[in-house]
């Protein structure tokens, strides 16, 4: 199935479908989010719009859930248009990490490209946001893979960081 995703990947960055966001929602994020082991139909596994900055104009797109009581979540995912920088995301990520407690790592992507943010301040320190990973599904690399067994929907934090 991740070969098919990557293959449909190449097509579509080859054709003006990838500057179509809700096409490569579709055709990409979601299959990709279901190789990982995630219902994308069930509203306990991925939640849209789960969390918002501090004047509610601005929000993730979708929350992988990692416990449904708890209301926590493993990912919150920003999808962007393609090519944009992702750089110009960082105060939304501080913002966003400063006032919700609920996530412990935040994705923006624009479906191709996938950069991987952690605050690792601590909760009395002032939020640090880093990139703690990123990988292009055009061109995987072996730790990738490694990567993606953590992201699964049964991967483990401790696995990671």
């Amino acid at each position: 199935m991740l070969n098919h995703i990557i293959s449909v990947a190449k097509e579509m960055i080859d054709s003006d479908s990838i500057y179509d966001i809700d096409t490569c929602k579709q055709n990409i994020l979601f299959p990709f989010i279901e190789e990982l082991g995630y219902d994308i139909t069930l509203p306990l596994e991925i939640v849209t719009s789960p969390i918002y900055n501090m004047d509610g104009t601005n929000s993730f797109d979708y929350g992988l859930v990692d416990n449904p009581e708890k209301e926590t979540f493993k990912f919150a995912i920003k999808v962007v248009r393609f090519g944009e920088v992702f750089e110009i995301h960082k105060e939304f990520l501080k913002e966003c990490f400063s006032i919700n407690s609920n996530f412990k790592f935040a994705i923006i992507t624009d479906t191709i490209k996938y950069s991987v943010y952690q605050n690792i301040g601590d909760e009395y320190s002032k939020v640090q946001v880093e990139e703690v990973y990123s990988f292009d599904l055009t061109s995987l690399k072996e730790g990738d893979y490694d990567f993606f067994n953590f992201m699964k929907k049964e991967g483990h934090f401790k696995n990671f960081r």
